[in-house]
């Protein structure tokens, strides 16, 4: 069963999703997916992603070619090791930004010049 839930960190939209993305849920990913706000830079985060196959892949690249094209800064991150090996084997950082956790996610959505550095208290 796909599970997700959206938070906001600094000014990055965060898509956590969970259980598995293959045949029968792909559609509703890209639903979910197709109804995120890309006014602001979106980041996906897979940790809690159990199975992902061709499909749901395929749904991944579409979205993330998608807010390439429309210049939304997007990034995945945090995705366990069954599912990176997948996503490395496919090629997937060719189009967006793989990383390890949130944190090296942001930093590198900051680098892009998608997010501002996060104010520091005076």
């Amino acid at each position: 069963m796909l599970r997700w839930r959206t938070e906001q960190v600094e000014e990055v939209t965060v898509l956590v999703i969970e259980g598995e993305i293959d045949m029968t849920s792909a559609p509703l990913l890209r639903h979910v997916l197709d109804g995120l706000d890309r006014s602001r830079p979106i980041l996906l985060d897979l940790s809690g992603i159990d199975y992902l196959d061709a499909r749901g892949v395929r749904v991944l690249e579409e979205f993330c070619q998608t807010c390439r094209r429309l210049r939304v800064p997007v990034a995945v991150c945090a995705a366990p090791t069954g599912v990176r090996r997948v996503l490395d084997v496919v090629g997937f950082a060719r189009i967006a930004p793989v990383a390890s956790s949130q944190a090296e996610a942001l930093a590198e959505l900051r680098r892009e010049g998608g997010v501002e550095p996060p104010a520091t208290a005076s």
